[in-house]
């Protein structure tokens, strides 16, 4: 029953309270000069007796805060646009926590773009070697609110200057750096709303400068050059700078690239001049040339020729000889040149000798081919290759005359006749032959050697017309090739040896 009674009088006082309170709801708005989407809220509320009050701020763009006092806020909006601001005031009774009081203010504010801005310069030196430099600054700038622009410049030289294209005068040549300052200001207060800065580097006392040089690679032999060109440029004005290259070969001929080959048609000694212009990208006009000299040598010296050849010696040819002229050209005495011979013999065996003599194993035909390789004093080469079939001539004939023991090819120098080749017609005897084995015909010393039939080394000495003999003892019974050599041919018999 006490507390029945205890909250009927509660109910009282809060009804005598809330006819004794009075609240206004109030706030104004304040948009930041740098950067219009940051705008602070100053709260002007006011209640006609302190008891807790609640204020709830509405941005309009979603947002919403409350607060228990009075304080201002501030609020940033993240896009342009129009926004209903409200705040509400609530006031509750300190005793009872009823809602004694309620009021509304509302205000409409624009959100403008954020403030942006950019910078810019261009610098021009007025003439090639002159110290005084032509400036231009430029920039462009966005805002919500009314403003304007001013500029500033460090010329890098502990000058300066607050004209948008100012020019300025350098003591000495040099680099520097050059910095443009564009600032935004509130057209109200003047105060710096955003800026920018941009940087370059000049140079003034500049001069218009070129520089050519070339490589060049004569090739051997072959009448032809090789051209390239190395081209530096630099200009005043700063522009890029394109370079056109022309050749003059000396020999009334003329190319416009950068690498260039060129085929002179005779040799001799030439100048080759080398021109570069160097012109302005922008309003395309040459600004500098340079011209560059070298002289070459071209030389063309023909290989040499050459021809192999052999014939075979009809008349001298018969039994088990063959007489074969080795009459290819080059010979191999001629001082202007290296000479260098290979034959294949058709049954395996081959010869680097010009004269060589080789004894085959059985009769038949065989494809007998002789390469001559000449050098010539420049180290040109020539190589040359015939071919022919021994034994047969050219209307079939067998010109060995079908030997049942096989026969030998013996290769001749043409300018010495058969006759006069001292192993040309020696004839071994006895042969078979058991301990020694003689030579008959022999007219002058001879180097010899045997082998095996299978190619394996048996011995070497000297043999003379004096002493023709050749002793062979302890050699196993078989067949075996003797070789004679002496200053101007050589000559192989197939030798039994039968103890």
């Amino acid at each position: 029953m006490k507390n029945l009674v205890f909250s009927f009088v509660l109910s009282l006082l809060a009804i005598f309270a809330t006819g004794q309170i009075s609240c206004t709801a109030s706030f104004v708005s304040n948009q930041s000069q740098s950067n219009t989407a940051v705008v602070q809220f100053v709260n002007n509320s006011s209640v006609s007796q302190f008891q807790p009050t609640t204020y709830t701020w509405n941005y309009g763009d979603s947002n919403v805060s409350t607060l228990q006092n009075n304080s201002n806020v501030t609020h940033t909006y993240s896009a342009a646009g129009t926004y209903h601001v409200s705040l509400q005031m609530d006031v509750y009774d300190s005793i009872t926590n009823l809602l004694v009081c309620t009021s509304y203010d509302y205000d409409t504010i624009v959100i403008g773009s954020i403030t942006t801005v950019t910078a810019h310069s261009t610098a021009l030196q007025t003439a090639s070697g002159s110290l005084i430099i032509n400036f231009q600054g430029s920039g462009t700038k966005t805002s919500s609110v009314p403003s304007y622009s001013t500029y500033s410049w460090d010329f890098g030289d502990a000058n300066g200057s607050v004209l948008q294209n100012p020019t300025h005068t350098y003591a000495s040549v040099g680099r520097y750096t050059v910095a443009l300052t564009h600032e935004v200001r509130d057209s109200a207060t003047s105060s710096i709303i955003a800026k920018a800065s941009f940087s370059r580097y000049v140079n003034p006392g500049s001069v218009d400068s070129c520089d050519v040089t070339m490589y060049t690679y004569v090739y051997q032999n072959t009448l032809q050059v090789n051209c390239h060109a190395y081209g530096n440029a630099a200009s005043y004005l700063g522009h890029r700078y394109p370079k056109n290259y022309s050749w003059d070969f000396g020999d009334g001929n003329s190319a416009n690239n950068k690498t260039v080959t060129h085929t002179y048609a005779q040799a001799g000694t030439y100048t080759i001049a080398l021109y570069m212009d160097s012109y302005d990208s922008i309003n395309q006009t040459v600004f500098c040339r340079d011209t560059a000299y070298t002289t070459i040598t071209v030389a063309y010296n023909p290989p040499p020729s050459c021809n192999a050849s052999y014939y075979v010696d009809t008349a001298s040819s018969g039994g088990s000889n063959i007489f074969v002229y080795n009459n290819s050209t080059p010979s191999q005495n001629n001082p202007n040149y290296s000479v260098s011979y290979g034959w294949s013999f058709g049954d395996g065996d081959t010869s680097v000798l010009p004269y060589p003599s080789h004894t085959y194993a059985s009769s038949g035909a065989y494809v007998v081919c002789l390469s001559i390789r000449v050098t010539d004093t420049n180290n040109l080469t020539c190589i040359d290759v015939f071919c022919d079939t021994i034994g047969i001539d050219s209307l079939g004939n067998v010109i060995y005359k079908n030997a049942s023991t096989g026969f030998t090819l013996n290769v001749l120098d043409p300018t010495i006749g058969v006759e006069e080749h001292a192993l040309a017609k020696l004839t071994l005897y006895p042969n078979p032959a058991s301990e020694w084995v003689e030579l008959q015909g022999l007219t002058q010393s001879a180097q010899w050697q045997v082998f095996s039939i299978g190619g394996e080394f048996v011995g070497t000495g000297k043999v003379s017309a004096e002493k023709p003999k050749i002793s062979l003892p302890n050699v196993k019974d078989g067949l075996y090739i003797l070789n004679l050599i002496d200053d101007t041919s050589q000559k192989s018999f197939k030798l039994q040896i039968k103890n």
